[in-house]
């Protein structure tokens, strides 16, 4: 489950990348379901153990305008 604060009403593409927000790998490692009024829940094939050591979940303005990043975050323990 994803929460973003602030997020439009409108959908945002988001992803796990390999890496940290601040240099992410440059293909999603897992998809996730759009944020939708600031809300996504994607059920993801790896374990939290695994993702905890160097990935990221980034978002992007619109599917429109993917290449502008609106949020990123460092997943952590």
């Amino acid at each position: 489950m994803l929460n973003v604060e602030g997020a439009p009403s409108t959908q945002q593409p988001v992803h796990i990348h390999k890496g940290t927000c601040d240099k992410l790998g440059p293909k999603p490692a897992y998809p996730l379901s759009p944020v939708v009024g600031g809300k996504s829940e994607t059920t993801v094939n790896a374990s939290l153990d695994d993702l905890t050591h160097g990935y990221a979940i980034n978002g992007h303005k619109s599917a429109q305008e993917a290449k502008t990043y609106v949020f990123c975050g460092n997943i952590k323990e």
